[in-house]
C-alpha cells in the first residue's frame, strides 16, 4: 500500500507547495437540522514536482465521503457523445459486446446499442459488502471496486467485451494505475478500452476553486491523463478533446499492452506549470471575494446563492464566504429539506427568493447552459433591480471581485473579466 504522501502515479514523495484550505466538511454532507458539530477533513490539493500529476495531497477518508441521503446523484456531460459514437463504430462490428461499468456509461450505451451492438451495464455495486448503518454508496465506492480482484469477480460472472467504458470515474480514483489495470480480465483479445475525464486547465488557468473537490483526487491535462495511461500500460489510439464552456472532456481510446511490456519511461512535464499560478492566486481572490460580499452586505444588502451542488457548496467553504451568504436557493425538493454542510445555511426554493426583497444579490452556481432560463425565471428578482453574478468565471455572467484579479491566458481574454461587483 503505498503512502498517502506520495504520488498516486509515480510514487514520488511529495514535496512540492501545496494549495492548503483548511478543515472543510464533505460537500455531500445535508443535514435535516444544523449539526452541533460537523466532521470535517483538511483539503489540499498539490503538484508532483516529478510526473506533474496535479492531486489532493491527503484525501478524507473514504468512509466520511459515502452520502448519508439516497438522492445524491451527479450528472456529466454527453452532448458530444454522438461525436464519440462515430469515432467508435469503425472499431467494432455487430454484434460487438460492450461493458459499461459505472453511472455515467449508460447516455452511450444507450447510443451504441441502437447500432446493433450488445451492450451491458455491470453492477460493481454487486461486489460491495452491506453496511451496518444505512448509507448510500455512490462514487466513492465505486472507485474502490476497480481492482483486479473485484473485476476478475466480474469477468467470471459476464464474460469479456470487445468494448469497456469508463466515463468520469477514473479522476475519482485513490490508486488509478490500479483501477487501469483492473479493465484487463473483462477484455478480450485485442479489446478496447473508453475513458473520459474532465480536463482541469481551464478552472486552473482561470483561478476557479469552486472546481476542487474532496471526492476528486486527481485533476488532470491532456498531458498528465497521456502519462498515466502510458505508465499503466496502455497504448493510445486516440485522444480526442470535447469543448466545454467551464471544463472540456477528454476521451481516450486505449488497449492494453501486453502486461510482459515494460511501462513507458516517466518523462517530466517540460510545460509551464498551471498549478503554481493557481495556488499563489488563491489569497487574493479569497480577500477579493471577502471584500467585495462585505461591502455589499454593509450597504444593507443581502446575498443568496443559486445553486445547492458541490461546486456552490466549494466555492462558499473554500473562499470563506458562509458568513456574507444568507441561504442556498435550489428548486430541488429533495434539497429543500436540509441544510447546507457545515455552514448550517438552510436551502430554499427560489419562490423564497423572489418572495425576499432583501436578498439584492444572487451568484449563480449553475451551468452556463441554464443561465438564461434562470434569468427568466427570476425576471421579477432582476426587475425590482436585484444583481446575478455566474460563480464561474468562464460564464457571460461572471464579474471579478476586484479589477486587480487577471483571468485568462492572454490580455484579450483577461479583459472579459475585468468587471467589479
Amino acid at each position: 500500500m503505498k503512502s498517502k504522501l506520495q504520488c498516486i502515479l509515480c510514487q514520488t514523495d511529495l514535496v512540492g507547495p501545496r494549495l492548503e484550505l483548511g478543515k472543510l466538511p464533505p460537500c455531500n454532507r445535508f443535514a435535516a437540522v444544523p449539526e452541533v458539530s460537523t466532521p470535517t477533513y483538511p483539503l489540499a490539493l498539490t503538484e508532483c514536482s516529478h510526473c506533474s500529476l496535479i492531486q489532493l495531497f491527503d484525501p478524507p477518508p473514504i468512509e466520511a465521503l459515502i452520502p448519508q441521503v439516497p438522492w445524491i446523484r451527479y450528472n456529466e456531460p454527453d452532448a458530444h457523445l454522438e461525436a464519440v459514437t462515430s469515432q467508435l463504430l469503425p472499431q467494432l462490428k455487430a454484434p460487438a459486446s460492450v461493458f459499461g461499468i459505472g453511472p455515467f456509461d449508460q447516455p452511450l450505451l444507450k447510443k451504441l446499442a441502437a447500432q446493433g451492438l450488445t451492450c451491458k451495464m455491470l453492477d460493481l455495486f454487486a461486489l460491495e459488502p452491506k453496511r451496518a448503518i444505512e448509507t448510500f454508496p455512490y462514487l466513492e465506492t465505486l472507485q474502490a471496486r476497480l481492482h483486479p480482484q473485484p473485476m476478475q469477480t466480474l469477468a467470471t460472472t459476464h464474460g469479456k467485451s470487445q468494448l469497456l467504458i469508463c466515463r468520469y470515474l477514473l479522476e475519482h480514483c485513490r490508486d488509478p494505475l490500479a483501477a487501469l489495470d483492473s479493465f484487463r480480465p473483462l477484455l478480450a483479445e485485442n479489446g478496447l478500452v473508453l475513458i473520459e475525464v474532465p480536463d482541469s486547465s481551464k478552472f486552473l488557468t482561470r483561478k476557479d476553486y469552486s472546481f476542487i473537490w474532496e471526492e476528486h483526487v486527481c485533476y488532470f491535462t491532456a498531458e498528465s491523463f497521456t502519462r498515466l495511461l502510458r505508465q499503466a500500460g496502455y497504448r493510445l489510439f486516440n485522444l480526442m478533446r470535447f469543448e466545454g464552456q467551464l471544463e472540456d472532456a477528454l476521451v481516450a481510446l486505449v488497449q492494453p499492452l501486453p502486461q510482459t511490456a515494460a511501462p513507458s519511461p516517466m518523462v517530466k512535464e517540460k510545460a509551464p506549470s498551471l498549478f503554481t499560478p493557481y495556488a499563489a492566486a488563491f489569497e487574493k481572490v479569497r480577500d477579493a471575494y471577502q471584500t467585495a460580499l462585505a461591502a455589499i452586505q454593509a450597504q444593507g444588502g443581502k446575498i443568496a446563492i443559486l445553486g445547492a451542488g458541490h461546486q456552490a457548496l466549494m466555492f462558499m467553504h473554500a473562499l470563506g464566504l458562509q458568513d456574507f451568504v444568507s441561504y442556498l436557493v435550489d428548486d430541488d425538493a429533495n434539497k429543500q429539506a436540509y441544510f447546507t454542510p457545515g455552514a448550517h445555511l438552510p436551502i430554499v426554493s427560489s419562490e423564497k427568493m423572489l418572495a425576499d426583497d432583501k436578498i439584492n444579490t444572487c451568484l449563480l452556481a449553475v451551468s452556463p447552459r441554464i443561465e438564461t432560463k434562470i434569468q427568466e425565471k427570476c425576471a421579477a428578482f432582476l426587475a425590482r433591480g436585484g444583481k446575478m453574478y455566474s460563480i464561474f468565471p468562464g460564464s457571460k455572467l461572471y464579474q471579478s471581485p476586484s479589477p486587480q484579479l487577471r483571468y485568462g491566458e492572454d490580455r484579450a481574454e483577461e479583459d472579459k473579466f475585468r468587471c467589479t461587483l
